[in-house]
């Protein structure tokens, strides 16, 4: 079982849920723990593992051929992300905007294109003495790109009976990465304005990508059209908020 604990808005308490819950478990299962929060991975200073592999993040990058590279620009016309570019005579590469996917090397007619790896992260992989497994990974400073960081965390984790996963904030690509395949995903959220909107905005995710991938917590199909894992609750009260006086009302006001 997968279970991913992610946000929306960040500042939330989602590391704490999801490491207190790998803690208040740990000794009665089996389980996995990823930090796929891989632009700010903090989970190990709550849990504390003992890191035994660091390895880099390697992602392939196109090289050009000077001297096979005719400049018929085909490989600039493919890139559907513009990381390669002409300009008179000739060819440049823009390593931050590859996505590796592989076209231009493909699409070129004279096999001037090769791949060359680049790291762009860590992957660390250790244990606690309760017997967790714990695993994360830090995205480089300056990369752009956090999801290849967080399929790799993903792919290095065992298969435990139980895998627990700390999601990045926010609702973009990072998180869907993070959240795909999991069998459960806990929201975690605060009574304001801006936690209600990024909770909204995250229950779209849900409902969009069809994660959990098979089932609600009621057991029915996500797209049998139960629709009560997705209804957001209704805007929270500026008085819900346990900040006092002024604090309170400004937190409410948004």
């Amino acid at each position: 079982m997968k279970i991913a604990v992610a946000s929306g808005k960040g500042g939330t308490g989602k590391t704490m849920v999801s490491t207190s819950l790998a803690a208040s478990l740990s000794g009665q299962i089996t389980l996995s723990f990823l930090d796929c929060d891989v632009e700010a991975p903090n989970a190990h200073l709550f849990l504390k593992p003992k890191f035994t592999v660091e390895e880099p993040v390697m992602v392939p990058i196109p090289e050009i051929d000077p001297e096979r590279c005719t400049r018929c620009g085909r490989c600039v016309e493919v890139c559907e992300y513009n990381a390669l570019a002409k300009i008179g005579d000739r060819m440049l590469v823009f390593p931050q905007l590859c996505h590796s996917c592989g076209s231009c090397t493909l699409a070129c007619p004279e096999a001037a294109i090769s791949e060359v790896g680049k790291s762009i992260g860590t992957l660390r992989v250790g244990s606690m003495s309760s017997g967790i497994t714990f695993i994360n990974g830090e995205l480089s400073i300056g990369e752009p790109m956090p999801t290849p960081v967080i399929r790799e965390v993903k792919k290095a984790a065992p298969k435990t009976p139980l895998i627990i996963i700390d999601c990045p904030p926010g609702a973009s690509c990072s998180v869907v990465t993070a959240i795909h395949d999991a069998d459960y995903v806990i929201l975690v959220t605060e009574p304001t304005p801006f936690g209600w909107h990024d909770l909204n905005q995250m229950l779209g995710v849900l409902k969009e990508t069809g994660t959990p991938r098979d089932r609600n917590q009621s057991g029915r199909d996500w797209k049998s059209g139960d629709r009560r894992a997705t209804r957001c609750p209704p805007p929270p009260h500026p008085d819900a908020n346990p900040l006092p006086g002024r604090h309170r009302r400004q937190s409410g006001a948004g």
